[in-house]
């Protein structure tokens, strides 16, 4: 078994993507549960270590209760090379994404809950001038003390390009915002744009943007339209998903607004989401 540091245990395969594994670890030295992200073998290099170390950093200078903290990071020799690492916070739970796909839409009071405390997770991140670029129903995690939003592998700086490299765009392309798809500056409002589209995801059980590649989806948005919500939703609650997938990003909302607007909805029932 893998034991890094002299003190993690890495264990059960939680997920793997891009250039690393999530496993759930063992801190032996204050016995509990641990995350562990773990570059790949085939990954081992310059840009991965930066990638990894800037996560940790990006993620550590974060402190809210909605956001996995960051416990250490660290690197182990694979094959004469460096294999950097991050030990996080264990959010115990399921991503929302999980949640959906198992039993479909949620009820206002949960999808509020869970979308206002992401909303506050964002507003910390944007005080520092971070923008996470990829919040989606999978960087969302349901745990028995509220939401946690992780892997912020591709937060930067306000302002910064949306692209990582020529032609390839950071994020996921059923939840960019129109900035992100176009070589434009990033800001607090691109992931707003995103955080409308996971509640309207929360409240219609289905994706906002239609289509399974890239190319499907950025389709889908050459005619704006406006996909229909269960007859329930508050008003308040369609004008705010209204706002928050505004084309111009100056016409959306702040991280900190929507989040006020979603408290008074899910405060009734902020773990509702969790008994069903």
């Amino acid at each position: 078994m893998l034991v890094l540091a002299g003190r993690y245990r890495v264990e059960e395969l939680l997920g793997s993507g891009g250039f690393a594994t999530v496993h759930r670890g063992y801190d032996s030295h204050l016995q509990r549960q641990v995350a562990i992200k773990l570059a790949d073998p085939g990954a081992i290099g310059s840009a991965p270590q930066a990638m990894v170390l800037h996560e940790a950093r990006a993620a550590a200078a974060v402190s809210h209760p909605h956001v996995a903290r960051v416990y250490d990071y660290g690197e182990t020799r694979a094959d004469g090379r460096e294999r950097p690492f991050i030990v996080m916070e264990y959010a115990q739970g399921r991503t929302l994404a999980q949640h959906l796909a198992a039993r479909g839409r949620m009820p206002v009071a949960s999808a509020a809950a869970v979308c206002g405390g992401t909303a506050s997770a964002l507003a910390a991140a944007h005080r520092h001038h971070l923008v996470h670029r990829d919040i989606k129903p999978q960087n969302i995690v349901l745990t028995a003390g509220g939401v946690k939003v992780v892997d912020f592998g591709g937060a930067v700086t306000d302002g910064q390009t949306s692209y990582d490299a020529p032609g390839r765009a950071c994020g996921t392309p059923a939840y960019q915002a129109p900035e992100q798809l176009v070589e434009e500056p990033v800001s607090p409002a691109t992931d707003v744009y995103a955080l409308g589209l996971v509640l309207y995801e929360c409240l219609a059980g289905k994706r906002f943007w239609r289509g399974r590649t890239a190319e499907e989806v950025r389709q889908a948005r050459e005619t704006w339209w406006m996909p229909a919500l269960p007859i329930r939703t508050p008003p308040r609650i369609r004008h705010l998903i209204t706002s928050c997938v505004a084309r111009d990003p100056a016409d959306r909302p702040g991280a900190r607004e929507v989040a006020g607007v979603l408290r008074g909805f899910g405060r009734s029932s902020a773990t509702a989401h969790r008994r069903r």
